[in-house]
């Protein structure tokens, strides 16, 4: 039996202009370096039986909507993932016009092609594609990588395999990053940290049809970092005060950024109103570690290529 492994496959994607779920004329476009692709289809079969029709069922039918998808890791060397993650994209890449990464009400579909090098070549496309939750990690000496929650319309399948260059753009890395509350104000001994975006998708469907459109819902902003602990900032965010817990709900700690550079081009991820709780953990022959855990209502982003 033939094993074929990871290097005989790509996984690319196209922004769907013409029409959801209506794959565009080029698909080859590259969100970043891949490590892991897990795409599913899933027909949510069910089991139909009777009174005295036995043990076993009866029928299997679909009765639900079809479930596809294909959720991705990949490690970043620009910033266009977030385009599809908030919503829209401006300006040129320059120092003097940055690319403006904004919240919009929708954000763009996708068709996303995953396909296996065979003796009979497998080309799957997923259209009608929506980044639903989308997180964003940094650990020290890593690539910053990204987890995303694809949720997909419909499948189609052929034996076209395309020929595949992938770029060689320096990854952003977190060790030439900053971690900073609020803006301009670096927090030093940063471990790790965590940026999780949800479009809380669903899957909107009618009768008469398997196929149910992925429509955004509401946005959220969480996140986490884990800091060797050095001073009492992050104690006083949490508490709202330096001194005793706020009677009201504690201030926001303002902004939050996360800058990454490979040092000839930078990406800034801006959160505001950000709320922070706070937990620290001790334990023999190993410093002392805090966890900062927030909430945040906006985020933007600018990048210089």
């Amino acid at each position: 039996m033939a094993i074929y492994p990871e290097s005989g496959a790509y996984t690319v994607y196209g922004e769907e202009t013409g029409g959801y779920g209506v794959a565009p004329g080029t698909v080859n476009s590259h969100l970043g370096l891949i490590q892991e692709v897990t795409p599913k289809i899933t027909n949510n079969y069910r089991e139909y039986r009777g009174v005295g029709s036995g043990r076993n069922p009866v029928r299997v039918e679909v009765a639900g909507l079809l479930d596809v998808g294909i959720p991705l890791t990949f490690q970043i060397w620009n910033g266009t993932f977030l385009k599809y993650v908030l919503g829209s994209v401006s300006g040129a890449g320059t120092a003097e016009d940055p690319y403006v990464y904004a919240e919009a009400d929708t954000v763009p579909s996708l068709t996303i092609e995953d396909a296996y090098n065979m003796d009979t070549d497998e080309v799957i496309r997923f259209l009608g594609s929506i980044l639903g939750k989308t997180t964003i990690t940094g650990r020290l000496g890593e690539p910053v990588s990204i987890n995303a929650e694809i949720m997909s319309y419909d499948v189609t399948k052929s034996h076209t395999y395309q020929s595949i260059t992938v770029p060689t753009t320096a990854l952003y890395v977190f060790t030439h990053g900053t971690y900073e509350v609020p803006t301009s104000t670096e927090i030093s001994e940063v471990q790790e940290f965590s940026l999780a975006v949800d479009n809380k998708a669903r899957r909107v469907g009618g009768i008469g049809s398997r196929r149910g459109q992925v429509k955004v819902s509401t946005r959220s902003y969480s996140g986490s970092a884990k800091i060797w602990i050095h001073n009492g900032t992050q104690i006083e965010q949490a508490m709202g005060d330096s001194s005793a817990t706020s009677d009201d709900t504690p201030d926001p700690a303002g902004t939050l950024r996360l800058n990454f550079t490979n040092g000839s081009k930078y990406l800034r991820i801006v959160l505001t109103n950000v709320y922070f709780d706070w937990t620290a953990t001790k334990a023999m022959e190993r410093e002392i570690e805090e966890n900062t855990p927030f909430t945040a209502m906006s985020c933007a982003a600018t990048e210089v290529v």
